[in-house]
């Protein structure tokens, strides 16, 4: 969804330095090509 957003990451139960992250999400100069994801957060994720 298009707009503002706030990510929350954690490790062990704990908020990372600086979480939440504020990220804007839009499709103006979007380029897939530039999205990069890796961890095992994307395995087993919980929300």
């Amino acid at each position: 969804e298009n707009g503002v957003h706030w990510i929350h990451v954690r490790f062990n139960g704990r908020d990372i330095p600086d979480s939440p992250f504020r990220i804007v999400v839009g499709q103006a100069n979007a380029d897939p090509g530039r999205v990069f994801a890796s961890g095992s957060g994307l395995r087993q994720g919980e929300t």
